[in-house]
């Protein structure tokens, strides 16, 4: 009665270099650093689709729109069915909102805070809306 099969040990050694392992490579991942290049991600996209709103606006009243009359999370009639808001907001979270400031009728500035100082941007010679740092907040302002 020869069998050919594991020992309990042996499995069990295999089984704990396994765990090993994958500690080892979620630790070198570090999925919360990932998920945030995400988010800021998406509020570069945000940041695009709400420069492009404030660019008809202006386009149809010749002027940039007021500071704080952009309703972030909220309907834009004729601009936005949904303007968009930081992803943290949307779960639930206490960040920091986008905001919008009109520096004079013809510029305007509009920024957001990001998780990664790598994907900061702020515009030469701006300086960013809403107490945000420069070291953390991306940024758009008017095209010219």
């Amino acid at each position: 009665m020869d069998k050919e099969a594991f020992t309990l040990v042996e499995l069990l050694i295999v089984v704990s270099i396994i765990g090993i392992l994958a500690g080892v490579a979620i630790a070198v991942i570090n999925p919360n650093k990932v998920r945030g290049r995400a988010r800021d991600g998406v509020r570069k996209n945000d940041i695009a689709v709400i420069k492009g709103a404030i660019e008809n606006y202006y386009a149809e009243n010749n002027i940039y729109p007021a500071t704080g009359t952009i309703p972030f999370g909220g309907v834009w009639a004729n601009y936005l069915k949904l303007v968009p808001q930081d992803p943290l907001i949307a779960g639930g979270a206490s960040w920091v909102q986008y905001c919008y400031a009109s520096i004079d009728a013809n510029n305007f500035i509009l920024c957001a805070k990001v998780e990664d100082s790598n994907s900061a941007y702020v515009p030469s010679g701006a300086s960013p809306c809403g107490g945000i740092a420069v070291t953390e907040a991306y940024c758009a302002q008017n095209p010219f």
